[in-house]
Parts: C-alpha cells; sequence; structure tokens
C-alpha cells in the first residue's frame, strides 16, 4: 500500500499480517472496512465463501502491481522469458477471460 495511507491515523486503525488475515478479521466482524489488494481479496473472500458480503469501493486507493518472481541464483532466465512468452500468449485467449470473469479479476490487460 502506499506510504501515504499507511502513515495516516485512522482512528480505531488495525494492521493485518495479509489479505487473508483481513479477511478473516472481517468475517470476525473484528471491522467493518478494509483495505487491500482487490484480486488478493476477492480471491481469499471465495475460499471462504463470503464474497457476496464484501464490497469494493470506487476509485481505488492504489493500483498495485502483483509480480512474480524466479530465483536468480538458480539461473532461471531461460524459463523467466519462457513464462513471460507463454503467459503473453495464455493472456489473449478465451480460457484467459473466464478466469478473469471467475474471480473477478479488474484492471488486467
Amino acid at each position: 500500500m502506499e506510504k501515504k495511507f499507511d502513515n495516516f491515523d485512522f482512528p480505531n486503525k488495525k494492521i493485518t499480517r495479509d489479505d487473508k488475515h483481513l479477511i478473516k478479521m472481517f468475517m470476525h466482524n473484528r471491522f467493518d472496512i478494509g483495505v487491500g489488494n482487490r484480486s488478493v481479496v476477492n480471491y481469499y473472500a471465495g475460499l471462504c465463501g463470503i464474497s457476496e458480503s464484501i464490497q469494493f469501493l470506487e476509485p481505488p486507493i492504489s493500483k498495485e502491481v502483483l509480480y512474480l518472481g524466479f530465483v536468480k541464483k538458480r539461473n532461471k532466465t531461460q524459463l523467466a522469458e519462457r513464462f513471460a512468452k507463454s503467459l503473453q500468449s495464455f493472456q489473449t485467449t478465451d480460457a484467459h477471460q473466464q478466469l478473469i470473469d471467475k474471480y473477478g479479476i479488474v484492471g488486467q490487460n
């Protein structure tokens, strides 16, 4: 999350370990408003069966990007390049669009 937001002094502000913990706290009525990555929150909410209980407000606070990393020490450059090409190709398929629709992923190109 953006530092400006993180440093803002909200009344009754509770810090969670991660988005999974955010959903667990939400389920136990620890708060009514939470901040997290929309795609990740949707995923954990779906696993817990509470997707319908969550409403996302617009505009978003920030536009975070999710990354996938490869270990440099093990010389995975070729694997990373193949993965990137395969992912780029997959993003043009109907299967990709079905995943976006199924998991409520937004803002992805």
